[in-house]
């Protein structure tokens, strides 16, 4: 598993869970930026954002939260959800 700063007690307060349906990806690259790659031709998170070293799961810090809303709205699919979970996580 990658080591991220997500965790650190008392620096967020929130993070946000996002996922990558790879059934629904086009391979159209549209959301590639800060939190998402193409692997294989198709739509991924990037590897520092990975839960468990999955392709299509991770949590990223809430000041990246443009980003994924951006990614999620340009997916002509809808293959990119997002999610808040907040509280402590230290």
């Amino acid at each position: 598993m990658v080591e991220t700063k997500l965790f650190i007690p008392g620096v967020y307060t929130s993070v946000i869970y996002v996922k990558v349906d790879r059934w629904l990806c086009t391979g159209c690259g549209l959301c590639q930026g800060a939190v998402f790659e193409m692997v294989e031709g198709l739509s991924a998170v990037r590897r520092e954002y990975r839960l468990d070293g999955r392709i299509d799961e991770g949590v990223v810090g809430e000041e990246l939260l443009p980003n994924v809303m951006r990614a999620a709205r340009a997916c002509p699919n809808g293959g990119i959800t997002w999610r808040r979970l907040g509280g402590d996580f230290g």
